[in-house]
């Protein structure tokens, strides 16, 4: 990553580690769980398969991704389709407001439904505490460019993508360095606070087609 010293470009662009779960779609479409084995193998990138140029995604933080594990700082990535792309509408949702339990103890109510757009991935990755904002969302547009957020439009395009293909595509994405610094029991609780201050309502555009020559 351009622009970035060795140490911080370490940071940013460390281990990749997707997670979630499948549930079903008519209840909620989740962000696809697959999990990246960060080890360097020889893959092949699959086509996009299409010739139509997928519109922009848009990436955001999500806060309650922060964690700490085995020392290591993690923080979370949201992906969302956007509307015109092949996966939309797998991803934008329709819930009910009210449990059938709610429904049934209080007869009053009567169902409402609301739409929601979930994100169809989420995207771990490893940073060190003092790693900046600007370099997180620089990141982040690195990886999510306009070949591979085609690439995953095809692939999260089914009601039941195949995680391995899912993870082919990002695990060439895993550019692996030297591990970043580690946080220690005691730092724990002020690091996730502090990264979530500073990456509070971080949202991008990825993927851009404007971007284009």
């Amino acid at each position: 990553m351009k622009g970035l010293t060795h140490r911080k470009r370490t940071a940013v662009l460390g281990a990749l580690v997707l997670a979630g779960t499948l549930c079903a779609r008519l209840v909620a479409t989740p962000a696809l769980a697959v999990t990246v084995d960060p080890q360097p193998v020889s893959i092949t990138i699959l086509s996009a398969g299409t010739e139509e140029l997928t519109p922009p995604f848009t990436a955001k933080f999500e806060a309650s991704g922060t964690h700490v594990k085995d020392g290591l700082l993690k923080i979370r990535i949201d992906l969302y389709p956007s509307a015109g792309s092949k996966c939309y509408d797998v991803y934008y949702v329709t819930l009910p407001k009210y449990s059938e339990e709610e429904l049934t103890e209080n007869p009053e109510l009567k169902q409402e439904y609301y739409e929601q757009l979930n994100p169809c991935l989420c995207h771990f990755v490893v940073v060190d505490k003092d790693t900046t904002r600007e370099e997180v969302e620089a990141y982040t547009a690195e990886v999510f460019d306009q070949a591979t957020v085609s690439q995953l439009d095809d692939l999260f395009a089914s009601p039941t993508p195949e995680i391995g293909q899912i993870a082919a595509v990002m695990r060439e994405k895993a550019k692996l360095e030297p591990s970043p610094a580690i946080v220690g029991p005691s730092e724990v609780d002020k690091t996730i606070g502090d990264t979530n201050e500073k990456l509070a309502d971080s949202e991008i555009t990825v993927g851009d087609t404007s971007a284009t020559p």
